[in-house]
This record gives C-alpha cells, structure tokens and sequence, in this order.
C-alpha cells in the first residue's frame, strides 16, 4: 500500500466511530469491540490509536503523553501562529494535532491533554477527527484552533489549551512520478494525484464527490459523480474515467481540442461517412479542431470554417498542447 493509501483506511476505519463511541477513559479499549452493555467506549488518544491498530498500522495505544514522546512517531514541520496552522499544505490524513491541557503535572510533555486527527483534506478546508467528552465528532480545523487557544486555563505557564505540535505515523513515499490526469484510465478503488485533479473538475462543475472532496480516492460518492457526469453528456455510463470522459470533461471546462493527425493523409468529409463529399485532404502532424462530437468512427472538427469530418482513424483527440 501506498502511504496515501494507509492514510485513507485509517480515515475511513475512524468514520466508522463517528457518532457512535461514549466517552470514557475507563473503558477506553473499548472503541471497536462492545462493552458488556453493547456499547462501544473511547477516548481523544485510544480513539485514534485503535484505529490505526484496526487497519493493521499501530504505533501503540498510548495516552496523549505518549504521543508526545513516542519514537515511533515523527514531528511535523507546522508553523503555529495564534493557535493556528499557518502552512497547512505539510498536513496529511492521520496526522495528530496535540493541544495543551490543563495539568500542570504534564510538565515533562509539553501540558498535553487532548490530541485531534487530520480527517479530510478538501483544498483550504482541513477537518479533524476527535473525541472530546462527547461523541467522536469532525470539527472545522481553525476554528477549532482558534476556540482552543481562546480558551484560558490558570493551570499551566501556557495559559491556554491550543495547539502544541503536530505528530505523524504514516511518512510519505519516496518522491515518484505523478500521474497526469488523462495518462491512465481511472476507476473505484484507484488513489492518485490524478484522481484529485478529476475529483476537483468534476466538483468545479458541481458534481460533488462526497464530503471528502477532491482527496484522492476514487471511493463511492467519486463514482456517483463519474456517473452523473457521463448521464448528462452522453457518455456510455461505465464509471470508468477513460479518454473519452477526459476530453468531455476538458472540454466542458473550456479547454480547446484538436484531432492530430497520426498515421498519413486522410480525407475531410462533409458529413460522417466514407461516401460523403470530399473537402480535402489533411496530413500527418496537421492538428485540426475538434467539435467534441464523434460518432461512427468519425470526428467532428472545424476545418477552414466550417463543420466537417475526419475518420477516427486518422489520429488521436488532443488537449490543448498535449500531443
């Protein structure tokens, strides 16, 4: 698995608990097996720690002490700013945000007492996941922040209880090649950066992939919008991203198309049928515009001025200068 990829099964496991876990520390390993009242019991730190430990990807079940001080466990570079992040794009899913308590006996760990996880990512909106003395809710990250460090506490030098640090399990991968969007044909399960580029088109023209957004996993609200998208445009709705889908979706997003000539000398025909009127003839490496119309094995395209064709056979439909 990639690391992108642990991180999205850590954020789906921790879904799952939203909602439905009580608070208690007594009972705290308690968060995906029932209590004997049927109930499922966590708190902030055991929250996170169970479900990273659920998918396979434990660091341990440590209190927000030992988040603080684990070695298994790498701090991020945040900058903190009044109790907020002020580079929030060095912030991955399941990475932990430790907040300042209100003990003074946590001395020798910094007066953490709460700690929250990085749940969805969605441009500039970063949402966490966490357990306060309630149920295991989401909250708007700077706003959370920003309530935190607001609130004032007499017990500790700090004076309040925001944001401390930020500690992450799941490290990047080592730096390869992305994948471009329209480079492969993508469908559910897939995760990649080209995912989140079709993710954030499709959501640009209101097709909305989940409350995620554009995070990277072709789940099942992605597929949804996929679909939607095919339906109205006259796609065959397979909910697959394939080439034709890519070139639709650029289009509809008011990037320019041309047919490229590949494979000789071909024909310009009036209409879209090997016995139409002969225009004239295109060559190889000619790049014509495309009218985003192909039926029969055949391209609309704009040839000197006019609506005309050419057969599908002559080359590939290009984006822009991709070719």
């Amino acid at each position: 698995m990639t690391a992108q990829e642990k991180r999205l099964s850590v954020r789906n496991m921790y879904k799952t608990i939203i909602g439905r876990n009580y608070y208690s520390q007594d009972r705290r390993n308690y968060c995906y097996k029932k209590y004997s009242d049927g109930k499922y019991y966590s708190d902030c730190s055991s929250s996170i720690c169970y479900t990273y430990k659920e998918v396979g990807l434990s660091f341990g079940i440590l209190n927000t002490a030992g988040m603080w001080t684990s070695k298994k466990l790498v701090d991020v570079p945040v900058t903190i700013k009044n109790g907020v992040i002020q580079n929030p794009s060095v912030l991955r899913i399941g990475d932990m945000l430790l907040f300042a308590g209100t003990s003074a006996a946590r001395k020798n760990y910094g007066y953490v007492g709460h700690v929250e996880m990085v749940g969805e990512i969605s441009g500039s909106v970063i949402q966490l996941y966490g357990h306060g003395s309630g149920r295991p809710k989401r909250h708007e990250m700077n706003a959370y922040c920003k309530s935190r460090y607001n609130t004032k506490t007499k017990n500790t030098p700090i004076g309040n209880t925001g944001l401390l640090k930020v500690r992450r399990f799941i490290v990047d991968d080592k730096a390869e090649p992305e994948n471009t969007l329209g480079s492969r044909v993508l469908k559910k399960g897939m995760t990649g950066n080209d995912v989140k580029e079709m993710q954030a088109k499709l959501i640009a023209l209101n097709y909305s992939c989940g409350s995620c957004g554009a995070d990277g996993d072709f789940g099942s609200d992605t597929l949804k919008a996929v679909k939607a998208f095919q339906k109205d445009h006259g796609i065959t709705v397979s909910g697959t991203f394939d080439a034709e889908m890519y070139i639709t979706l650029m289009i509809e997003l008011g990037s320019k198309s041309y047919v490229r000539v590949r494979h000789g000398n071909y024909y310009v025909r009036k209409g879209a049928d090997k016995s139409a009127t002969a225009i004239d003839v295109v060559h190889d490496g000619d790049k014509i515009p495309y009218l985003g119309e192909t039926q029969n094995g055949w391209n609309k395209i704009s040839f000197n001025g006019t609506e005309a064709w050419i057969s599908t056979k002559a080359g590939d439909v290009v984006i822009d200068g991709n070719v």
